[in-house]
């Protein structure tokens, strides 16, 4: 598996909207989360096998806006 940073970016009309909806509370919870001129943007370090798969954990309301950068370390 690989990790991917996946970095969202939602006005505050979409926040409220994916607030009532049970499948979106992990993408709230698990996101950190700042607001910069009422747009809300989140951040989190995903494991997966893919971008594509990385990308399903944001919800398909704000997904098309997302962007999902692989990360690779080094020591």
């Amino acid at each position: 598996m690989q990790k991917y940073l996946i970095n969202s970016t939602q006005s505050s009309v979409e926040t409220a909207l994916l607030s009532v909806y049970p499948e979106s509370i992990g993408y709230i919870t698990h996101y950190k989360w700042v607001v910069c001129d009422d747009e809300y943007q989140g951040c989190a370090v995903i494991e997966a096998d893919s971008e594509n798969e990385a990308l399903l954990s944001v919800p398909p309301l704000v997904r098309r806006r997302a962007k999902v950068h692989k990360l690779s370390f080094s020591v």
